[in-house]
């Protein structure tokens, strides 16, 4: 009976010190694969122009004090990402509007020879100045830039009630003119995405041929994310908005290898998604290179965390944009 119970012992150690090795073994091909970022994610501005329901930014907006990273410091982290073979760039930050920034312009022009091949940002439009649009007139062939339009309401009664601002046929004026500028420039591509909501009926219908006569490409997701469990209570007041499905939790998030962010203060995240309580920092660009954050122990202890339900990242836990790497 001893030795029956050492052998199965014996037996359950061999399994744990082989599973062991192979989520380490799995862990470095990860890591291989993604020796730099896919895609960094850059904050130029911590400012939004929108109160949107299903969003955090609204609910902490009183204690954010406005910030805009200056040019000098964004130079520096795009050099840097260049300088390790990096070409794909986002400054779409968590909460905020890229088009709210001031020195957006200036980025962009940095930009266009400083080795980033591509530029993508998801932007609600509202503020869309003569001044940006002179700088996308004219990118010529060295960087390309992708820009995504993203809010929800068909209509101005549901525009209003989801994004927490008057500024319906303001964008719609705008999306004239952004469409105008990818039509006259083979460097800009845009299009529009939006949520749908119960009810949308004719509303919907009646936008999408508005986007269609004006030329410009659209899609219409259906669900909202609960930003980690933040927004749980929040979008269940508003029964129209059907909510994601969360999937099981099986070892690190994909995104966590491929898409960090680099917050205006500096901050470098995990992950560009929806860590708006700053639970995935793992270093800070004004003290560290960002190849030393990427290849460092804090960025690996972050995702052994997601092995284990105790010590999964709360926001994480909760993601309903969770992809497994496995």
């Amino acid at each position: 009976m001893k030795n029956t119970i050492v052998i199965l012992r014996n037996k359950k150690i061999k399994t744990l010190v082989k599973r062991f090795l192979l989520k380490s073994l799995f862990l470095k091909k990860v890591e291989k694969k993604y020796k730099i970022p896919e895609t960094l994610y850059i904050e130029g501005t911590n400012l939004c122009n929108a109160k949107c329901v299903f969003c955090y930014y609204p609910i902490i907006a009183d204690q954010i004090v406005t910030k805009h990273m200056t040019l000098d410091k964004f130079k520096n982290i795009v050099k840097q990402f260049v300088d390790i073979g990096g070409e794909s760039l986002s400054i779409t930050p968590t909460m905020s509007d890229p088009l709210a920034d001031p020195l957006l312009s200036e980025r962009i022009e940095y930009l266009k020879n400083s080795g980033i091949q591509s530029l993508s940002f998801y932007t609600n439009l509202i503020s869309f100045k003569q001044k940006i649009r002179n700088t996308l007139a004219d990118l010529g062939n060295t960087l390309k830039i992708r820009i995504n339009v993203s809010f929800t309401g068909f209509d101005q009664e549901s525009y209003n009630k989801f994004m927490g601002v008057d500024k319906f046929d303001f964008v719609k004026k705008n999306l004239i003119k952004l469409s105008e500028s990818s039509n006259n420039n083979k460097s800009l591509t845009s299009s529009v995405t939006m949520r749908d909501y119960d009810g949308s009926g004719d509303a919907k219908l009646s936008f999408l041929r508005y986007l269609k006569d004006i030329g410009m490409a659209s899609k219409v997701e259906y669900g909202f994310d609960t930003w980690g469990g933040l927004l749980e209570d929040n979008i269940s007041k508003f029964d129209q908005l059907p909510v994601k499905e969360r999937i099981d939790r099986i070892g690190p998030c994909k995104v966590s290898f491929a898409k960090p962010l680099i917050t205006v203060n500096g901050d470098f995240k995990l992950c560009d998604c929806r860590d708006a309580l700053d639970e995935l920092v793992v270093g800070n660009v004004f003290e560290q290179t960002i190849e030393k954050i990427w290849h460092g122990d804090d960025i690996r202890n972050m995702r052994n965390r997601f092995y284990s339900d105790k010590t999964m990242p709360n926001v994480c836990s909760k993601c309903e944009y969770y992809q497994s790497i496995y």
